[in-house]
């Protein structure tokens, strides 16, 4: 069995790519009185504090772990831009209200001059999560390896969800480590990520219409990169120069 904690953040508020009508100086040509200006919606930080509770499986060159996990989050709850009507994230997708109609600033704005303001919100998160990984020797002497790895998160509904929650994570890497020095590898991995939002019940168009229910999306992508691998085996009373040197 095994106890373990995670506490995660983003390093900088992350940007969304964003429009925002305003009132063009001068005459309405044709009767439309609507530009737009696109600019960087800037967002709060999203983080978690959770505990993982699992069992925990490994061999000397493999491991594979498995349980469930909870805490809390604290994440961004609603999104106003200069003096607007606030966007409430747990009912409203961000492009969509900033597109409604309704919303349009008085005067020609500047991107540099835009007042936003986050408030933050937050809640219980829990779910389960599986990881692993699984070395597969290619020669006798077990100098290069086929490398398997996954790490993955499957996130449980609660009542203060929002669409931008995350309801499914999953990461996935094949890998070949290949000795070119010592204990140090060269490693060409493909990486496979899967992810997927909560879905949540946002604002139709139609005001008659009230609150609908909108599905996650998922997302899926893959790529190739090349890395350099360090492994050393930790062996009590050794000193740290030697393991660092020998590997063990």
């Amino acid at each position: 069995m095994q106890v373990s904690g995670i506490v995660n953040t983003q390093l900088q508020n992350p940007l969304f790519a964003a429009r925002i009508a305003y009132r063009p100086e001068g005459d309405c040509p044709n009767g439309d009185c609507r530009a737009t200006l696109s600019y960087d919606a800037s967002l709060g930080r999203t983080t978690r504090t959770l505990a993982k509770l699992g069992l925990r499986r490994e061999t000397r060159d493999s491991w594979a772990e498995w349980g469930l996990f909870t805490g809390v989050v604290r994440r961004p709850a609603s999104y106003q831009i200069e003096d607007l009507a606030p966007c409430q994230l747990q009912f409203e997708n961000l492009a969509s209200c900033l597109a409604n109609a309704t919303r349009i600033l008085p005067n020609v704005p500047t991107r540099e001059d835009l007042k936003q303001q986050t408030t933050m919100g937050g809640g219980m998160e829990s779910g389960m999560f599986m990881n692993f990984q699984w070395r597969i020797p290619l020669m006798p002497s077990n100098a290069a390896q086929l490398v398997i790895e996954n790490r993955g998160r499957w996130y449980f509904n609660h009542g203060k969800d929002i669409p931008l929650d995350t309801r499914l994570s999953n990461l996935f890497t094949a890998g070949l480590s290949i000795p070119i020095a010592g204990r140090l590898a060269l490693k060409p991995t493909w990486t496979l990520f899967h992810y997927m939002n909560k879905d949540g019940l946002i604002f139709a168009r139609l005001p008659a219409v009230g609150l609908v229910r909108r599905p996650g999306v998922l997302l899926m992508g893959n790529g190739f990169d090349v890395k350099a691998e360090y492994r050393f085996d930790w062996t009590e009373g050794q000193s740290w120069l030697k393991i660092l040197k020998y590997g063990r």
